[in-house]
């Protein structure tokens, strides 16, 4: 029931969210050694189990993050952290998802459009919409953040059969994203708070094939 309930709430937010503005554009580079490079990063969990796809791990916890234009946590991946990951076919899109934390969290959202490169950052919460991208938008579940400073490296296009598995390295900027209190269907009532993020990771990718799942 737990794996069911897991890939609902990710086909939600998948679904629920069209994203309208568009990141920098970067080289994609393929190099299959990285392969190596993550395997030595990555490791199991104990909350590993089979999520239909969805492959979950520990991965180093490498980030900067400002609030208010302030650095306020800057972690050197001394220490790993729950990691998520899939990656799945939309449209004429190729999009590999992964993110700190089991239901909502933090991470990244990879397009892939024409075998060119879009990187998001991506926030999502557990319940209850907290983030927008302005002051002004709708406090939304899921949102994805333009990035630069981008680098992108995997170990081979993704193929969009079950047991292809793809590794890799990101590395970005996001830019300023804002986080309001829950208003639980009531007006705010208080400044929502500017945030900012920087990441590197190490992650593998497995295919989830969300067409199924309708």
């Amino acid at each position: 029931m737990k794996n069911k309930i897991l890939i609902l709430f990710i086909l939600i937010g998948i679904k629920a969210f069209a994203q309208k503005v568009e990141s920098e554009k970067f080289e994609l580079v393929i190099d299959k050694n990285i392969k190596g490079k993550v395997e030595s990063k990555i490791k199991k969990s104990e909350n590993a189990r089979n999520f239909g796809g969805i492959l979950i791990y520990e991965t180093p916890t490498i980030v900067d993050f400002y609030v208010n234009d302030s650095l306020t946590l800057s972690t050197k991946g001394n220490e790993t952290g729950l990691f998520k990951s899939f990656y799945y076919k939309m449209n004429d899109t190729i999009s590999i998802d992964g993110a700190f934390g089991l239901f909502g969290g933090f991470g990244f959202s990879i397009k892939l459009i024409d075998k060119k490169p879009l990187v998001y950052t991506l926030m999502a919460a557990d319940e209850i919409p907290i983030y927008s991208l302005t002051k002004s938008d709708s406090l939304k579940l899921r949102i994805e953040v333009p990035c630069k400073n981008v680098k992108l490296i995997l170990s081979k296009f993704p193929k969009l059969k079950s047991d292809k598995v793809i590794y890799g390295y990101l590395e970005f900027e996001s830019s300023k994203f804002y986080q309001g209190k829950p208003t639980f269907g009531r007006e705010e009532t208080e400044e929502r708070t500017k945030l900012k993020m920087n990441m590197k990771v190490y992650f593998k990718s497995k295919f989830l094939d969300i067409e199924k799942m309708n």
